[in-house]
């Protein structure tokens, strides 16, 4: 018994299955990515602060009214993301308000 299918029946099965997939992507979110703890030893390594209102200018001459993660070089995501990862920090996410000395401002 052979059974041949019709080009109308084969691209009706390839969108249901489209379909399908679509329905399947959106239920399954990706795992959310830890947050930079400050305590982390990488952190500690380069003063990472969840928040420049923590910073003693006086403890870090280098950083600058203004400077914070949302601004920097290595920070990544969508602007207006409070958590965003970060090229120093791989796999894990920075405070856009935070800081540490591996600040670069965008150009």
């Amino acid at each position: 018994m052979s059974s041949t299918l019709s080009r109308r029946e084969a691209l009706k099965n390839i969108a249901i299955a489209a379909g399908a997939l679509a329905v399947v992507r959106t239920t399954t979110a990706a795992p959310a990515l830890p947050h930079v703890s400050p305590k982390d030893p990488m952190a500690a390594g380069v003063s990472y602060h969840e928040s420049v209102a923590t910073i003693k200018a006086s403890q870090f001459p280098q950083y600058k009214p203004g400077d914070k993660c949302a601004n920097c070089a290595q920070i990544g995501g969508a602007a207006g993301q409070t958590w965003r990862p970060c090229n120093i920090f791989a796999g894990q996410l920075v405070n856009a308000n935070g800081w540490c000395t591996a600040y670069s401002r965008k150009t």
